[in-house]
């Protein structure tokens, strides 16, 4: 239904608007709309069609096991966090560098420049300088020679 629009006249009390019945029955009309795409028992509201928002929109209650992203054209949506890896078209690739090594050089393949997470043999993350050396390979710089495993993702 379309939003109805209650006729004031030209001017007050001149007769020429809805009556009283009818312009209360347009208003009870577009409020039973409004509140019909509420769901009482969660207070999720449903929206039939595209929303359109100039401004900021903030979210205050996610539900953990949902990933939110939108595609690059402003359109956001929800899924499950594998289902959101997939639509986001992201890979990971692991690295695993058992002698130890400085630098370690890293052929992916994975024609990108991925962000590197390397966690060393007892599970902590350190800071390294990763070198970009085209789309397919990178080197991981130390300060020493290191063992472990990079984490590649993009």
């Amino acid at each position: 239904m379309s939003q109805l629009i209650i006729n004031v006249g030209l001017a007050p009390n001149d007769g020429t608007g809805d009556p009283l019945r009818t312009a209360f029955q347009k208003t009870n009309s577009n409020f039973t709309e409004l509140y019909g795409a509420i769901d009482p028992s969660s207070g999720n509201v449903t929206i039939g069609g595209n929303l359109t928002v100039d401004g900021t929109v903030t979210l205050t209650a996610l539900n953990a096991s949902q990933v939110m992203f939108t595609n690059g054209s402003s359109q956001v949506t929800t899924k499950a966090p594998v289902d959101a890896r997939t639509a986001l078209q992201t890979t990971t690739y692991t690295y695993n560098q058992g002698v130890a090594a400085n630098p370690w050089i890293i052929n992916h393949n994975l024609n990108a420049f991925p962000t590197v997470w390397v966690i060393d043999p007892l599970n902590r993350a350190g800071w390294t300088e990763v070198e970009y050396v085209d789309s397919n390979t990178l080197k991981v710089h130390f300060t020493g020679a290191q063992t472990g495993t990079a984490y590649l993702n993009f």
